[in-house]
């Protein structure tokens, strides 16, 4: 499975595993780009074509979610294994955080679910299945 299936896979997971515990989930969708038309490797026509390319919000999260009490919070959706790159990403972006923010790591097997970090996103407090 290429990398970008495998994340929209994990998104859809984590969106169906917090709509069981009530949540209202929104995936970040994708955006139309215009790139122009190549017709021989060096030649570009002034024709454009649109492609779709996945999008995150504020370049950094990929659901959007809200509780019925209306708080409001963001989560990034990975594996336990690029955890660390994710963490790293969210802070050098000196996106303002709040307890709300969240990366989603997802592990694998038999019981398999979700490790919920909050910032600085150093140790996980609960897990979402």
């Amino acid at each position: 499975m290429n990398p970008a299936a495998k994340g929209r896979r994990l998104q859809q997971l984590a969106k169906k595993a917090l709509e069981a515990r009530g949540y209202r989930v929104e995936v970040a969708q994708n955006v139309i780009r215009w790139i122009p038309v190549v017709r021989d490797r060096h030649k570009i026509s002034p024709e454009l074509r649109p492609i779709s390319t996945h999008h995150d919000l504020f370049t950094l999260w990929d659901l959007l979610w809200c509780r019925d009490d209306g708080v409001l919070g963001v989560a990034q959706v990975t594996t336990k294994e690029n955890l660390s790159h994710r963490r790293t990403k969210i802070l050098a972006d000196g996106f303002p955080l709040t307890p709300h923010c969240w990366i989603l790591a997802y592990v694998g097997g038999r019981g398999a679910h979700f490790r919920v970090y909050r910032p600085p996103f150093e140790a996980w407090q609960e897990i979402v299945k």
